[in-house]
Parts: C-alpha cells; sequence; structure tokens
C-alpha cells in the first residue's frame, strides 16, 4: 500500500512539474539565457497557414512586421521578433492605503516556432523597466531580467521561488498573456476562414 502510495505521489508530482513547465509559469534556463516558454499542440492548422497568421498577428500587434522582424524564415517556420510593449497595473501602495500605479515596460525577443498543428513560442533577452507613481513615491527600477535571475540564484533562490515572486509573476503573466495572444488569433482565424 505503501508503495502504490508513493508511486501515486510521485507521478502527480511529476505531472504538476511537467504541467506548470508546460504552461510557461516558471522561467527556464539553458546555457545561462533565461527564458519563458508557450506550447500549443491545438492549433488544427497547417504550417503555411500558421506561419501566415502569425505574421498578420505580428503586423496588426506591432503596426509593423518589418519593424520588429529579425528572422523570417518560411521554410524553417520559424520567426524572431524583436518588442517593446507595456503594461499598466493599479494596486495598493505598501507604505499607504493610497492606490499605487505601476507601469512596466517590458523588452524581449520572442522566437516562434511552427509546425502542423502546433507552435512553440519561447521569449528571452528579457528586460523590464519598472515605474511606480503615486503622491508619496516616485521610483523607477530597471533590470536586465536574465541578470536578475543569476544574481538570485547565485545567493541560493530556486528558480520555482524566483517565479514565484510578486514581480516576476507579473512578468512571467504579461508575457504569457502575449504568446496566448498569438494562438487564440491563429485560432480564431482559422474557424472564420471562409
Amino acid at each position: 500500500m505503501k508503495i502504490r502510495i508513493l508511486i501515486i505521489t510521485f507521478l502527480m508530482s511529476a505531472y504538476l512539474t511537467v504541467n506548470l513547465f508546460a504552461q510557461g509559469k516558471i522561467f527556464l534556463i539553458k546555457d545561462n539565457l533565461t527564458y519563458l516558454e508557450y506550447k500549443d499542440t491545438t492549433l488544427n492548422v497547417s504550417k503555411t497557414k500558421a506561419y501566415q497568421l502569425t505574421k498578420l498577428w505580428i503586423a496588426k500587434t506591432f503596426n509593423s512586421s518589418g519593424a520588429v522582424t529579425d528572422l523570417d524564415d518560411p521554410n524553417s517556420g520559424t520567426l524572431i521578433v524583436k518588442y517593446l510593449f507595456d503594461t499598466k497595473t493599479v494596486t495598493k501602495s505598501v507604505a499607504s492605503d493610497e492606490p499605487l500605479t505601476v507601469f512596466s515596460f517590458i523588452k524581449a525577443t520572442m522566437q516562434i516556432d511552427i509546425r502542423d498543428n502546433k507552435i512553440r513560442i519561447r521569449t528571452s533577452d528579457l528586460e523590464q523597466a519598472i515605474a511606480l507613481d503615486n503622491k508619496n513615491d516616485n521610483k523607477r527600477n530597471y533590470q536586465l531580467v536574465n541578470d536578475a535571475i543569476q544574481r538570485l540564484m547565485s545567493k541560493g533562490q530556486t528558480i520555482e521561488s524566483i517565479s514565484s515572486m510578486d514581480l516576476y509573476k507579473t512578468l512571467i503573466d504579461t508575457v504569457n498573456t502575449q504568446s496566448k495572444s498569438l494562438t487564440d488569433f491563429i485560432k480564431e482565424s482559422v474557424k472564420d476562414d471562409f
């Protein structure tokens, strides 16, 4: 009985870990490069069609696909996009009950790999500039996310604990939202295809 419970516990733990990584809720590190990965294997569309729709999404999202696209290789199904986007969140200040507006500007490189029925989006070279703005607090903060994570890991933090910090959870959620908007766009466009 104990062996069954241990095996079930191990399998559940392995499933949760794989699921956590698959959903891009945690930073991944390879060759000292920190990145986020988002995968969708349920596109139900050919590589060619998904590639065309991805280029259309880039043009609509960034107002110009040429300005942000570094690599455009339809044969391999790979696009590399460098972009900058901003977010605005209103929360409560730690120091007072007054509202605190947090502006976050994120610069990143997005590698989009497309195959029949699936897509993988790897976001790396993350840079984040944060501005806190309220009556009592006017701070600016800038960080290279890769460097900050490497620094925290050298101090004994695990990648899981770093990924669960509020600052990084917001960054991960923002990048995942961006990636999910691409896959949703492809799926909706295929539905509307006539």
